[in-house]
Parts: C-alpha cells; sequence; structure tokens
C-alpha cells in the first residue's frame, strides 16, 4: 500500500496530527454500560456516545461534528456512517503476536490506510498511514478508531 501521509499517532487517549492535538478521548466503565466523550483540542465536547456492556451497541448522545456520524454494527464490525457524504469507515484489525496490533483503514470498502502500534517509552503508540491527504475524512477515520479500540490503547505487553 503507498504510505502517503503518515503523520497521525494516538498516545495516551490523545490524537495528534504531528504534534498538534487534534482531540481527546475518554470513557468511563459502569456496571452493563460505558459513557464515552471526544473534546477537541480547546477541551469542547464534540462527541459523546454510550455503549453497552460488550461494545455491542454505540448510541451517540450528543454530537458538534461537522457531518453527523452513525454508528452500527453490521457483521460483528462497527462502522462509522457519515450521512452528509453517504460515506462508510471501518477498520479491519489484525492482532499479532504479543498483543501487537495492527489494521486497516477502509472507506466504502476501500483501503484508505492502515495503523501500527509500537512501543515508545513503555507506552503504546499508533501511528496511522493514510493513502490520501484528506483531512477531513481522516478525522473521522481517527473517530472510529478511539471508539472501537479505546481499551487498547494505553496497554503495554
Amino acid at each position: 500500500m503507498k504510505k502517503y501521509i503518515e503523520d497521525y499517532r494516538a498516545v495516551d487517549y490523545k490524537i495528534y496530527f504531528q504534534d498538534q492535538l487534534l482531540f481527546v478521548f475518554d470513557e468511563t466503565n459502569y456496571l452493563v454500560f460505558s459513557k464515552g466523550t471526544i473534546k477537541n483540542a480547546q477541551g469542547d465536547l464534540v462527541l459523546q456516545y454510550r455503549r453497552t456492556f460488550f461494545g455491542s451497541r454505540i448510541r451517540i448522545l450528543f454530537q458538534k461534528l461537522e457531518d453527523q456520524v452513525v454508528f452500527k454494527k453490521e457483521r460483528m464490525q462497527l462502522k462509522l456512517f457519515l450521512e452528509n457524504e453517504k460515506k462508510e469507515l471501518s477498520i479491519k484489525s489484525h492482532f499479532k503476536v504479543l498483543g501487537n496490533f495492527e489494521g486497516d483503514v477502509f472507506v466504502n470498502d476501500i483501503i484508505f490506510g492502515s495503523i501500527i502500534r509500537k512501543y515508545e517509552n513503555r507506552k503504546s503508540v499508533y501511528h496511522f498511514y493514510f493513502t490520501e491527504d484528506d483531512p477531513h475524512l481522516i478525522y473521522y477515520c481517527l473517530v472510529l478508531f478511539s471508539i472501537k479500540y479505546y481499551h487498547y490503547i494505553d496497554e503495554v505487553p
């Protein structure tokens, strides 16, 4: 796959482009559900959701994004739909030995990028490689990653 742009990364529940913070995400677990938030670099809430036990369903509680998003589970896979643009985003993961993580990002079932987890300073750092320089679409791919793989972000083998 052609690696077009690779300056996006996730570390400590924060998503960066180069060294510029894009957004911060967090999730609080309760007995049978969890509640998550995404805040922009200024600390403003842009998305709040509720996830049922085992992540089987995600319900949007609040969103202040450029495009309206909907999360759906299809064939055991969580997908993000951009309603304004009629785009479907998904991530197919490839868990490797010792907890290493790799994945591919798809837009309308066409590969759009890849994700590789590396360990730097005893922390998981996810590096994103995209085939197109489309910051708008990349942003939503990063939102999907944050929600789908929240619990893997800070694990160290």
